[in-house]
């Protein structure tokens, strides 16, 4: 059972790695990331697609949720965010020599729609349902275990109102 499982483990990360197509973006090329944030409004949920357009540039739609409940006494009181937004980075790794080519580093902006719901578990409150456009800023960091498989860490606003998002990347 133990051969079985390295040797099933070994053909996944071979898979990975005859795939390759660098460690950061190229066009041409795509990556899938998902993962979980911190935030004032819970933890958001995010998925997101990015299409290499330039060797720098990477540009695609993210989807994120988030919801908190909070009691006061015996009442609940529940607010949900979910944001729809387009995303676009400038990647500036390969212009600093010095860095190791499994780090990847991106600033960028998200522009997108987000809905908001908030209800209250009593009869004396009516559910509110709100949207806005909204606009974020982040820089971020993916470091890259192989061509197509790495962590990513991004620091900023934007979806689900976040502070920080930590996930995982495949490049495809």
């Amino acid at each position: 059972m133990k051969k079985l499982l390295l040797t099933f483990f070994a053909v996944i990360a071979l898979s990975f790695a005859s795939n390759a197509q660098g460690w950061g973006p190229d066009k041409g090329t795509t990556q899938i990331s998902a993962g979980l944030g911190t935030g004032v409004y819970g933890i958001p949920v995010f998925a997101d697609v990015q299409f290499g357009v330039s060797e720098y540039i990477t540009l695609g739609p993210r989807v994120a949720f988030s919801s908190r409940t909070t009691y006061y006494g015996n009442d609940r009181y529940r607010e949900s965010y979910f944001s729809l937004s387009m995303v676009a980075n400038y990647h500036y790794s390969k212009h600093i020599s010095a860095l190791p080519s499994e780090l990847d580093l991106y600033g960028g902006l998200e522009l997108g729609y987000v809905a908001y719901r908030d209800n209250w578990n009593d009869d004396l409150y009516t559910p509110e349902d709100r949207s806005t456009v909204m606009l974020g800023i982040r820089a971020g960091a993916k470091w890259f275990f192989t061509p197509n498989f790495g962590a990513m860490l991004e620091l900023g606003g934007g979806a689900g109102r976040s502070g920080a998002l930590v996930g995982v990347t495949f490049g495809l």
